[in-house]
């Protein structure tokens, strides 16, 4: 085949241009065998599918707007003070000065003799007494002694026996306290010892406050003086 191509297409002269002719044909002719070759040996290939694109899809959460910034209200405007008014002072009014009045000398006054003083006469003098002779411890005790016995006989005709006692046939004693003035008035009273029975202890108390007492004994102290005395209260009659 290759043979009759060649003398099919080759011309009669022999030159230089010629032989190039032959030698391009005939790489033409072995390029078309190689691809009828190819084409011969090679199975066609399957058809290449194309996948078609995967589209990704995001849902993103809207995004607030920023709020845009307010605009600032204009600061108001200065207030105009009012100046003060400047305070006229009336002028001073001219003073005169007083006129000189004439000094008027009084006329010098005479001595006049005055009587020399009489000199007291000397008061007598008072004859001291004798001062009193403060009683003795053992006088004073007496003394004490003497006075109790007139207050307690008043103090038992004051005392009033509770009923309590009576009923329950109880009987008790208190050691009252009590403080008298010179002239035999109460300033306090009290209970120094008392007894567990409450009722003795009020009654006793009772009649020391309502008891009237006479005024000290001659050769008694001038001054407040506190007692005890004993007082005994039977509900057995």
């Amino acid at each position: 085949m290759n043979q009759s191509v060649s003398a099919y297409l080759l011309p009669e002269s022999d030159g230089p241009d010629a032989r190039f002719r032959r030698i391009g044909i005939g790489v033409l002719a072995a390029e078309c065998l190689a691809v009828a070759a190819t084409m011969l040996w090679h199975p066609a290939r399957a058809p290449v599918v194309r996948q078609p694109p995967v589209v990704s899809v995001h849902l993103v959460a809207p995004t607030r707007p920023i709020p845009r910034p307010r605009p600032q209200p204009a600061p108001p405007p200065p207030k105009a003070h009012p100046q003060p008014r400047p305070i006229r002072t009336p002028a001073p009014a001219p003073t005169h000065a007083p006129k000189p009045r004439a000094i008027k000398h009084a006329a010098p006054v005479r001595p006049v003799a005055r009587p020399h003083p009489l000199t007291p006469k000397p008061a007598p003098q008072a004859t001291p007494h004798p001062p009193v002779a403060a009683p003795s411890t053992k006088a004073l005790a007496t003394l004490m002694a003497r006075y109790v016995g007139v207050v307690r006989p008043r103090i038992q005709a004051r005392l009033r026996v509770p009923a309590m006692l009576r009923a329950m046939g109880l009987a008790g004693h208190a050691l009252v306290e009590f403080r008298l003035a010179p002239s035999g008035r109460l300033l306090w009273a009290r209970i120094r010892a008392g007894s567990p029975i409450d009722a003795v202890n009020e009654a006793a108390l009772a009649a020391v406050r309502k008891t009237a007492y006479p005024a000290f004994l001659a050769g008694m102290p001038k001054t407040p003086t506190t007692f005890e005395i004993v007082v005994h209260i039977s509900g057995t009659g």
